[in-house]
């Protein structure tokens, strides 16, 4: 507050008494001059006195320019005040912007500088310069620390993934521009999931900063090594070819298989897989080229971990593989925007026309609206465990319109949701579906929860639970694509399913192939012995439907019998 004053009021300075006025410049942190038009100190507080090696002021004459000594930052070479630059202090200001003062003590001190022009201060007719000088070190120090914190890891001390995605955008502009060659690793610690569950964070944490260090040992000047994820790290090679980049990265996952992690009493051998990505004229941006590299490391991980895997658009694998991580990000961004649609397709009763059976299934909405089938987004989904995201979704939301439209519902016998392997064998999901029957109040009765051959199978004990505890609940289950998975009837002895989805990679030719009719025929007498109805499934013509009535299947699906439509 005295230092406003001091800035903004010079009348209030002129009343002080000098007693008055030593007393309160003393008090103030900036350090406070007084020049007079010979560019002399007449007055310095005692923080200017610590900052310039002033002993006293008053008898003895101090040149302004032989204490305060603002050196250029760029250049440097001394800015020395003139009274033309202390008469016009935005112009001073402006000019000493990129500037620090050399203290007595040798020390570089980035500082603020206030002038403040007086005409006449205790009745001088001299023209007089208050100049308030602030050392900003600390704030200097402050920002400096924001600044790095903001672009590196806290743990680490690496560069972070946004810094790091940075630092790729810049490669790639040199190479347009100087057609420089760089190349991306990008690089997964194998067994670190492994160490984190045996020993704990803590011992995970100890492990991710000792291969910093080792890692770091192998890279040049300009490298640059980011952690960008939990277990995942980023490196730029610089000025390399993509001969070069693969023997670096091989070099760097010899390093870490050759290094050893000891705690408490443990030790860990250690290896890492590496996706490799130059950077050339065929990539586009930053995000692509991480998504490759991201790509070729999960290939490696494939092909038995502890390898190195050069991305490549001609590798129909790695192609394939991330077409799948770029859906990935589309599911991502569709579920937290709300942009999955639920859609119904018909279950025709062939005994009892009247009984209104439908499945539901579920569709992506793009950001131009499109609408995007399961077939495209399912397997990616499926891959990176995202399925289970999207199964939740759809039963709450199915549920919530059944609780919305009870009309509707009344006159609904059967509502059959598909669930994923992932979502049977995730120990809360029965909670969950459990919790959502409670809060929607949607009669169970009428639900049916369609789960594949191969999912029940691979998850067999999770699925017994899960069909025995909501068939108390009144659900029922229906077992899909029955003779294409496992294709064992024993396993229908420990399911307790009520429908047996025939495939219809069997149903499609049944009016045309024996051996087609022979299995559906098969596979419904066995369905029937064990008490379950039997729906078949891709009925496409009038001949299929006949075929599949004289077998005597109880239920028909299929796009001659009705094709999806939107739930709403």
């Amino acid at each position: 507050m005295i230092l406003q004053s001091l800035s903004t009021c010079s009348d209030t300075i002129d009343a002080l008494n000098s007693w008055d006025f030593d007393n309160i410049m003393g008090l103030i942190e900036q350090g406070v001059l007084i020049v007079d038009d010979n560019l002399h100190i007449t007055y310095a507080n005692e923080m200017s006195k610590r900052i310039f090696g002033m002993a006293t002021v008053g008898s003895v004459i101090y040149a302004v320019n032989e204490y305060v000594n603002i050196i250029d930052e760029n250049s440097g070479e001394k800015v020395d005040l003139t009274l033309e630059s202390l008469s016009q202090p935005d112009v001073l200001e402006s000019h000493i912007k990129n500037s620090y003062l050399l203290t007595f003590d040798r020390r570089k001190m980035p500082f603020d500088l206030l002038v403040k022009v007086h005409a006449s201060l205790e009745k001088s007719p001299k023209t007089l310069f208050i100049l308030v000088v602030t050392d900003l070190s600390q704030t200097k120090l402050l920002r400096e620390a924001i600044t790095f914190h903001q672009s590196h890891d806290a743990l680490t001390g690496l560069v972070n993934r946004a810094e790091f995605e940075r630092s790729l955008q810049y490669a790639l502009k040199k190479h347009k521009e100087h057609h420089q060659s760089s190349a991306l690793c990008y690089l997964d610690i194998d067994q670190f999931k492994v160490i984190n569950d045996t020993c704990g964070h803590i011992a995970g944490d100890e492990l991710l900063r000792q291969l910093t260090d080792v890692i770091q040992s192998e890279l040049g000047r300009g490298d640059v090594l980011a952690r960008i994820g939990g277990d995942e790290f980023g490196v730029l090679l610089c000025d390399v070819s993509t001969n070069e980049a693969m023997i670096k990265a091989n070099q760097i996952r010899k390093l870490v298989e050759s290094f050893l992690f000891s705690w408490s009493q443990h030790s860990f051998s250690l290896s890492a897989s590496i996706g490799v990505v130059p950077i050339n004229n065929k990539s586009e941006n930053w995000a692509s080229i991480l998504s490759q590299a991201d790509a070729a490391c999960y290939h490696a991980k494939l092909s038995g971990r502890n390898a190195a895997r050069l991305y490549s658009e001609d590798d129909k694998e790695l192609a394939k593989s991330h077409l799948e991580m770029e859906w990935v990000s589309k599911i991502v961004k569709a579920l937290r925007g709300n942009r999955l649609s639920l859609w119904a397709q018909p279950v025709v009763s062939l005994d009892n026309p009247s009984k209104h059976h439908q499945e539901i299934l579920v569709r992506m909405v793009t950001d131009d609206g499109n609408t995007i089938g399961p077939a495209h987004f399912l397997p990616a989904a499926e891959r990176f465990n995202l399925v289970i995201m999207i199964d939740r979704w759809v039963i709450t939301n199915t549920f919530s319109w059944l609780s919305d439209n009870l009309r509707y519902q009344s006159g609904l016998d059967m509502c059959t949701i598909n669930l994923s392997g992932c979502s049977l064998s995730q120990e809360s999901f029965l909670q969950f579906v459990l919790e959502e029957f409670e809060a929607m109040q949607v009669p169970s009765e009428r639900i049916c929860f369609e789960i594949t051959e191969t999912a029940a199978v691979q998850h067999l004990t999770q699925a017994q639970r899960f069909i025995t505890s909501l068939k108390k609940l009144g659900c029922s289950f229906a077992l899909d694509d029955f003779g294409t998975g496992m294709s064992s009837f024993s396993y229908l002895k420990n399911l307790p399913v009520d429908y047996l989805k025939i495939d219809g990679a069997f149903v499609r030719d049944i009016a045309s192939d024996t051996i087609d009719f022979a299995m559906v025929k098969s596979i419904n007498d066995i369905g029937h012995a064990m008490q379950m109805r039997t729906i078949a499934e891709f009925v496409e013509s009038e001949k299929a439907l006949e075929a599949i009535r004289e077998i005597g299947v109880d239920y028909a699906q299929g796009y001659y019998l009705g094709k999806p439509a939107p739930l709403f």
